[in-house]
């Protein structure tokens, strides 16, 4: 059971209400700057990432009064009025964090006991579909997760691929289980085949689906 901003409730319920995706994420302590910094941005990035069908979860290792203390800071810089877009979870006994693996030996707290790292976690209903660990001391880039989110998105279950540095708009690589006659059926368009050495014809590129043109606003 988890202990929350908004009340104690199971991972596994979450992970199933409302929103299909999930990103899940910690942060190293309550009342630091970095952390103030993305759970703000957070905060104001939420329903962009709500019109993906996603949601988002917040941890660290302080109670959750503490979390409900800090937010009144994180607002403040915002320049926001309400509670937090999302819930909290207080892991005060370090239950998920060291079940997740979310510790960072490089950064400790006063006492000595090793803090929490930038954990990302991305779900489908419950099955992870990405993660990302930042040390302590780096923040995240949340337009990347964004980008990542529509890269997931556009592909999944589809045979498709985004290539190297993909950005919205970019051509995507068909993946070699995707036949020339499934490509017209979807109504993709642009198929190019890279004339490699090999003679080998697997890198196929098409125009980006509809679905990941440009960036979601």
């Amino acid at each position: 059971m988890l202990t929350t901003t908004e009340g104690n409730f199971t991972l596994h319920d979450y992970l199933n209400k409302d929103e299909e995706w999930t990103i899940f994420f910690s942060h190293p302590a309550d009342f630091t700057p970095v952390c103030t910094t993305e759970i703000g941005l957070c905060h104001k990035m939420l329903p962009l990432f709500k019109k993906h069908n996603c949601k988002m979860l917040g941890l660290s290792c302080d109670p959750v009064d503490k979390h409900a203390d800090w937010v009144t800071d994180i607002m403040a810089r915002e320049q926001s009025e309400g509670p937090l877009g999302f819930p909290m979870i207080g892991d005060t006994d370090r239950t998920i964090v060291n079940a997740l693996g979310m510790l960072d030996p490089d950064c400790m707290e006063g006492t000595g006991v090793p803090m929490p790292a930038r954990m990302l976690i991305v779900l489908y209903k419950t099955t992870v579909r990405l993660t990302m660990l930042y040390p302590a001391t780096t923040g995240r880039n949340f337009e990347e997760v964004l980008r990542v989110l529509t890269s997931l998105q556009m592909t999944t279950g589809l045979g498709l691929a985004t290539p190297v540095n993909w950005t919205y708009g970019g051509r995507v690589v068909c993946t070699p289980g995707v036949s020339g006659e499934v490509i017209e059926e979807r109504g993709y368009t642009g198929l190019n085949t890279c004339e490699l050495p090999s003679g080998k014809p697997y890198l196929r590129m098409i125009d980006c689906p509809a679905e990941g043109a440009k960036r979601p606003e």
